[in-house]
């Protein structure tokens, strides 16, 4: 909700023949429905509305009454007006936007880290710490080269990492690279220079800025061993650009001859040398390379960037400078603009001072590694033909095709099939006889995603030929001997298959598949929408997602017509063991709704190991699951045992923490859950013990805790349970009332000290709900799945047991659970009331909205059967409260498919329809993108590769 009353544009018309009543009623009506005044907006009182309208205020009164009894606003007593949470999106918008561009299902594309690893919390510190120490000078119009405090912060840095030799004075603080190239070249051109020698491939916005500033670019080719110098004489530059850490494209280092030959030029012709230190920060099976600037600072410039390091959006670079430029380019700066945003500066100087560029880049290095290790493997097993070069650093790799392979046809040919990568020629200032090569980028893909990648692309290379192609190029049709030739090298290794005759088409449908679901309109998060396909599947994968119109055979063949086919469901928030009676029936009832995949979320270890081992060996008739083993609670336990089931274990200090961590491992635990009364310092252990073994963390925000700094540090939150605290007004002072109760002196259960401390916090949070302290949290939780639980949050505004199709649920639950629950339901709607307060579930549905706009992602659980969530049933409730909450039905879908294939690390092969893909899926009789509650209009699952139709899925229950 907006936090001060919005101005607003009205007219009043006097002698119009209508009422200013009526006026004011369909102003305001008409900024609803338009979405100028959103779900939320607060309007100005009648008192002052009256006042700047020059009308009674008795004409408003009544004027926002009559809205209110419409459902447009809410009007309370004591409370500004506001437009209704409830009512639905925008049907149109005064505001016209582009329409986004479509994004490509796998990127490929280098240049650009994986921005999702950004260290948004630690960002977030600095970024405070920084306002809290800077003085009120610096927030004024200061020195446009840099504030002092980070070129120094800068200075000790790169003398410590990179060897330059670094005066502050001599730092000049740029919007990014680009712009600190730009100010050199033009102080250059000023003191005389025309000439510019660029390395040949290199960026193709290097040699475009030279000829904008009408300088001559040089082209100087490349090689293994980096820039050609000994050309230089001949070509007679006036500088030189170059990249010796690692050349961008071609990933060259420059050679130790080299080096030595390029300064000795450079003093014998007293030429400036622009060092452009790119991606020297990432290497793998090297030792680190120096940079050349502290060999001649007196000739060399050297340039940096955290585009690479961090993220292009924070736009910071750096130039040190010999002493001849700093005047020039200061010049140019001054000129130019007042310099960077000074408090980014600052802040980035706090990230430095406090090692945590250090961290991300270890951490990252790994990371990045192990991507690099995937790409070069899956070339290995599905391009032998292929080689990859330029890996010893960096973020991207050259991929060099066979001789007669057309590289640009490939990368269009991808990009088609949603691959988007680049190739070398695309660099290339000058053509040269080489082999065809591929850019291939490995920082934005997890290994998966990047092996199933060069899988699918194994398929698509095209061959040179003499006449020009087809619109639509496929490797799947026979074109020459040649491309059978290729292609049965690449493609057979890829499907585990012989090499296919060379008369024959190397397909994946050269064989039979197990299971064709043809002509169908596929929906995924990452494709979006594909109409008129056929997807084949074989020994529990997606093998082709083809052209309907292309000719496919399989064992089973099921027509799609007119029907929608998604990624196999997940419910991400389970408890498969807290109530018995529904423990065997479970498996069935999410099968019959369409979920493939659960993450159980807390119960006792032997019971939910048991469970687990159940279903894993029911292969088809299960679905997958990924459990926790108990909650991970703190002295206190919420679900001890002692009235409800035990669901919780005790983490009362370190040492235990470290040893209930090193137990849930041994039982192969697949991820790790930290409950609500755990301290700060047992929080940390837990963290870090289970991070060492590589297991995911899943949280609700401890009550000791805030929740701006838990959310950077684990993975995923659920139920929305304690941020609220965290958004409201004086946070800091509900945190030590918090903390001061949990001493617990009355010594009540756990459960009951939660209990008191949502009775005396939460509402009272969200009536102080504060929007600039909710942006500092939602900003801290960018990298983290929050699973909102709105069916049992908002229980208040749309209760189970009124809805018209209860009985059906009931139906095909166990006949004991059955009852019980009708009974509840009965009492309940007899009695005429919710089951509990509202207040709670409009503010969750107000909270996941904001999350939502604000970049967070969001993932789709139940907490099934806690509150009556039928198993199964339950996810359709929850995709459809998430789509009440405003997120369009695209992004209910990514929630309860992709999201949690994230989790795990699994993207790359679960959440969504493509070659490689496990076989997961739903086929629906009505569009879900129309309406998401035709999510639960199911035609048929595939279960690991395995088809249930709806005779087959009717005898999963009861």
């Amino acid at each position: 909700m907006t936090s001060s009353p919005l101005d607003l544009l009205l007219s009043m018309q006097r002698g119009s023949g209508r009422t200013l009543g009526r006026q004011l009623e369909d102003q305001l009506r008409a900024l609803i429905r338009d979405g100028s005044l959103p779900p939320g907006a607060r309007l100005p009182s009648t008192r002052d509305l009256a006042g700047e309208l020059g009308i009674s205020r008795p004409v408003v009164v009544e004027a926002y009454g009559q809205l209110a009894a419409e459902g447009f606003l809410s009007v309370r007593q004591g409370a500004r007006p506001h437009v209704s949470d409830c009512v639905g999106p925008a049907t149109a918008s005064r505001v016209r936007r582009e329409p986004p561009a479509r994004e490509p299902r796998i990127d490929l594309r280098p240049g650009v880290p994986d921005l999702s690893a950004f260290p948004r919390g630690a960002w977030l510190r600095a970024t405070r710490d920084a306002l809290r120490h800077m003085p009120d000078a610096a927030l004024g119009y200061s020195d446009p080269h840099g504030a002092l405090v980070l070129r120094q912060a800068l200075g000790e840095y790169l003398a410590r990492v990179r060897g330059v030799d670094v005066d502050p004075a001599r730092v000049v603080i740029t919007s990014g690279w680009a712009q600190g190239r730009s100010l050199l070249l033009r102080a250059l051109r000023a003191g005389g220079a025309k000439r510019i020698a660029i390395e040949d491939p290199c960026f193709v916005e290097a040699w475009d800025v030279v000829e904008r500033l009408g300088l001559k670019r040089i082209p100087v080719p490349v090689d293994d061993d980096g820039l050609r110098v000994d050309l230089l004489d001949q070509l007679r530059p006036d500088a030189v650009i170059v990249t010796p850490a690692h050349q961008y494209p071609s990933g060259a280092v420059l050679s130790g001859e080299r080096r030595a030959a390029l300064l000795e030029w450079s003093r014998r012709r007293n030429t400036v040398l622009i060092e452009d230190d790119y991606d020297a920060e990432y290497r793998y099976d090297r030792a680190p390379v120096g940079a050349l600037q502290p060999l001649d600072p007196e000739r060399i410039v050297y340039g940096g960037t955290a585009s690479k390091t961090l993220a292009p959006a924070l736009r910071l670079g750096w130039l040190v400078l010999p002493p001849r430029l700093i005047e020039p380019v200061q010049a140019e700066q001054r000129s130019a603009d007042f310099g960077v945003p000074r408090i980014e500066q600052h802040a980035f100087a706090e990230f430095l001072a406090r090692g945590e560029l250090d961290r991300h880049l270890r951490r990252m290095r790994s990371t990045y590694r192990a991507r690099r290790d995937a790409l070069v493997a899956a070339v290995e097993r599905y391009m032998p033909e292929a080689s990859v070069c330029g890996i010893a650093a960096g973020l991207h790799a050259v991929v060099r095709l066979p001789k007669g392979c057309d590289e640009r046809a490939t990368v269009r040919a991808a990009e088609r099939e949603g691959i988007a990568l680049n190739y070398l020629g695309a660099y290339e200032m000058t053509r040269t006889k080489r082999l065809p090569a591929l850019i291939i980028g490995y920082a934005r893909s997890a290994e998966p995603v990047i092996t199933a990648a060069i899988k699918e692309l194994a398929t698509l290379i095209v061959p040179q030929a003499t006449r020009r192609p087809s619109p639509r190029p496929s490797m799947r049709s026979s074109i020459t001997r040649l491309a059978l030739l290729f292609l049965s090298a690449f493609a057979a290794p890829a499907l585990g298959a012989q090499p296919p005759a060379a008369t024959a088409p190397a397909t994946a449908t050269a064989t039979a598949a197990d299971l064709a679901i043809k002509n169908v309109t596929v929906i995924d998060a990452v494709n979006g929408v594909r109409k008129a396909r056929t997807v084949l599947v074989t020994n529990g994968r997606i093998v082709a997602v083809n052209d309907a119109t292309q000719s496919s055979t399989a064992k089973t063949t099921v027509d799609g017509t007119g029907r929608f086919l998604i990624p196999g469901l997940w419910d991400f928030h389970v408890h498969l063991t807290y109530d018995a009676r529904l423990s065997a029936a479970m498996p069935g009832l999410f099968l019959n709704h369409g979920i493939t995949s659960i993450r159980d979320t807390g119960g006792e270890l032997g019971l939910v190991t048991a469970a687990v081992r159940t279903l894993r060996a029911d292969s088809a008739l299960a679905p997958r699951v990924f459990f926790a083993g108990p909650l991970m609670d703190g002295a206190s336990v919420v679900y001890d045992g002692t009235g409800r089931p035990p669901l919780g274990i005790a983490n009362p200090d370190v040492a235990a923490a470290r040893a209930n961590i090193a137990r849930l491992a041994d039982a192969g635990v697949d991820f790790v859950k930290i409950y609500e009364m755990v301290t700060p310092e047992v929080f940390d252990v837990l963290v870090t013990e289970a991070r060492a073994r590589g297991l995911p963390i899943d949280a609700h925000v401890p009550l000791a805790m805030r929740a701006r700094e838990v959310g950077p540090r684990v993975q995923s939150l659920e139920h929305l349970r304690n941020i609220e605290m965290d958004c409201a007004a004086q946070p800091e002072k509900l945190l030590a009332e918090r903390r001061q109760r949990m001493l617990n002196p009355e010594a009540v259960s756990g459960f009951t000290l939660r209990s008191n401390l949502h009775t005396l916090q939460r509402l009272a949070a969200v009536a102080a709900f504060d929007a600039r302290e909710c942006a500092q949290v939602l900003a801290a939780m960018r990298n983290t799945i929050q699973v909102p639980t709105l069916r049992l949050n908002a229980m208040g505004l749309r209760s189970p047991f009124t809805r018209s199709d209860w009985s059906v649920i009931l139906a095909k639950l166990p006949a004991d659970v059955a009852a019980e629950w009708r009974a509840t339901g009965e009492r309940t709607v007899q009695m005429g009331a919710p089951p509990r307060d509202s207040t709670y579930g409009e503010f969750s549905l107000r909270l996941v909205r904001m999350m939502f706009e604000a970049g967070v992602p969001i993932g789709a659980g139940t907490d099934t059967p806690i509150g009556f969530a039928a198993p199964g049933y339950s996810l359709h409730s929850e995709m459809e409260m998430l789509v009440r909450a405003g997120l369009p039905p695209m992004e209910a879908l990514r929630a309860a498919t992709l999201r949690p294939a994230e989790f795990f690390g699994r993207a790359g092969e679960m959440g969504t329809i493509a070659p490689g893909m496990l076989a997961d899926l739903v086929l629906l009789s009505a569009d879900p993108l129309v309406d998401i509650t035709n999510t639960k209009r199911i035609e048929a699952v595939v279960s690991k590769g395995r088809l249930l139709d709806k005779a087959a899925l009717a005898a999963l229950v009861r």
